[in-house]
């Protein structure tokens, strides 16, 4: 919905495509009338700093030169250009040397958090299992859209505890990019503020990176399972009394209430975006990889222009 702006562009989850994505995209543009001089520039920078990695390199090897090439990467109508950032695409080691980056830049922020992780790691089993996350674009009424949200899913204690610990840890790391990026250039969106009115949020936001308002189209989003776990977690009984003998006894009753998701307002990380005004880009950055190569529109969209 941040893209819904005329003057903003959002190239979504950049390292799905890994350094052979990258590098293509570098070699087609630089040059290309899609792109300003500054922004060919910066894609030459990429493939010459890039040339001795294997196509297999982590994203750890080359997310500088990459989100260099990302953030100056537009033909000079927008006024934010922006990406994501996925928290395993290598921002998980890389916290100190990213803050870093992005204080020197002159990045913004926005963090976007959610501590229901009970229910957000169902939206993440799900997410694997049908391409849909727990808030997506649909009609309720639709008989294809209410199958796909009712499907269950087998997610065993031990993947619940799992997906508690590493969201507690990612967690502590948002504290870390609060409290350290550049005051006036960081602030905090919760994901029960987004579900409950996104248009509100996504407008915030804009004003927050500096544009205009403009009218925010929704999409008719709705929440994919509204609802008893029972409805959505295979053999949830069995699961829940093994996680009810765990240090997240209190916390899994608390967030079994669908009502929590909706009004509980101290949420554990899901997400963060980042905009540099000076050079008209934004990163938005999030726990999992979210996307196909094939179903990323803005990426086949890019190589089109390119063409």
């Amino acid at each position: 919905m941040l893209g819904s702006h005329p003057k903003l562009t959002d190239y979504a989850e950049i390292f799905l495509h890994g350094l052979p994505g990258l590098r293509r995209l570098a070699a087609k543009c630089h040059g290309n009338e899609f792109l300003t001089e500054e922004g060919s520039a910066h894609a030459r920078s990429f493939l010459e700093k890039t040339k001795d990695l294997p196509d297999g390199a982590h994203y750890e090897e080359f997310w500088e030169p990459a989100v260099d090439m990302m953030s100056h990467f537009t033909n000079g109508n927008e006024k934010a250009v922006g990406f994501k950032w996925m928290m395993n695409q290598g921002l998980d080691n890389k916290v100190d040397e990213a803050i870093d980056y992005f204080n020197e830049n002159n990045f913004k922020v926005v963090i976007l958090d959610r501590q229901n992780l009970l229910r957000q790691c169902i939206s993440g089993f799900q997410l694997r299992a049908t391409g849909e996350a727990h808030i997506m674009a649909g009609h309720e009424n639709d008989e294809n859209t209410e199958e796909t949200f009712h499907q269950k899913l087998n997610i065993t204690a031990r993947n619940f505890r799992t997906y508690f610990k590493n969201r507690v840890r990612y967690h502590q790391w948002y504290d870390k990019i609060e409290a350290e990026i550049n005051p006036g250039f960081v602030t905090r969106v919760t994901y029960s503020e987004l579900s409950d009115d996104p248009v509100s949020v996504v407008k915030r936001l804009h004003k927050f990176f500096g544009l205009d308002s403009v009218e925010i189209e929704t999409g008719g989003l709705v929440k994919s399972h509204v609802g008893p776990v029972s409805d959505f977690v295979e053999d949830w009984e069995n699961v829940r009394a093994e996680l009810l003998k765990t240090e997240y006894a209190d916390a899994v009753k608390h967030w079994e209430d669908d009502s929590f998701a909706s009004t509980d307002t101290r949420s554990t990380s899901a997400a963060a975006h980042v905009f540099i005004p000076e050079h008209y880009s934004y990163i938005t950055m999030n726990e999992n990889a979210n996307l196909t190569q094939a179903e990323d529109p803005m990426w086949n969209l890019l190589t089109n222009a390119c063409a």
